[in-house]
């Protein structure tokens, strides 16, 4: 598992500098080598999952993203329980996935569900807790604000302003936060 952990990490690295290429290999080893050493269900399979869905997801590759998502989703709700906080950080992710592809209502659902999570887990002045509510703020402009009209949002002192097709904005684009994400130490 160290060596998986290892890999994790050095593509997080990879991630943070924007190296992206070099990210996703090493995000498909650690994967394949924490599904060998600790099987398919092991929360560090779910990280796993959930930290290559974002590098898919910041590429575009939504439809690639989605999948593990949802599989890392169900995985620490299986392992973890409901209102663990890792549920509620990957709920968090699959709500900008779902805004990234236009699915705002599905996004607001998630956002909402992972809001309760990470403030009931992590109160309410968490930094990840500030940043799903913030997602979630969001998200709302954005389904209030006129067709036509550029917005801007300013995310972490970047500004995101994007245009995704005629008379539809998107304040998301670019935006994953999957990079905080610490690996799992399996203990053994």
């Amino acid at each position: 598992p160290d060596v998986a952990q290892s890999l994790n990490n050095l593509a997080l690295l990879y991630y943070n500098q924007g190296r992206i290429a070099e990210a996703e290999p090493l995000y498909l080893q650690a994967l394949e080598l924490y599904r060998q050493l600790l099987g398919e269900e092991h929360p560090a399979v779910a990280q796993s999952l959930n930290n290559l869905a974002g590098l898919y997801s910041e590429q575009g590759r939504y439809t690639e993203a989605e999948p593990l998502y949802l599989q890392a989703l169900e995985l620490y709700r299986q392992l973890l329980g409901e209102e663990h906080f890792n549920v509620g950080r990957c709920l968090d992710n699959l709500g900008m996935l779902q805004a990234l592809q236009g699915q705002k209502q599905e996004a607001e659902i998630s956002y909402l569900k992972a809001l309760e999570i990470l403030q009931l887990r992590l109160g309410v002045e968490h930094p990840w807790t500030v940043r799903c509510r913030e997602n979630l703020e969001h998200l709302k402009i954005a389904k209030r604000s006129d067709s036509g009209v550029m917005n801007q949002i300013n995310f972490g002192g970047t500004n995101y302003q994007t245009k995704t097709g005629e008379g539809s904005t998107n304040f998301f684009g670019g935006l994953h936060y999957h990079r905080a994400d610490v690996p799992h130490k399996h203990e053994g």
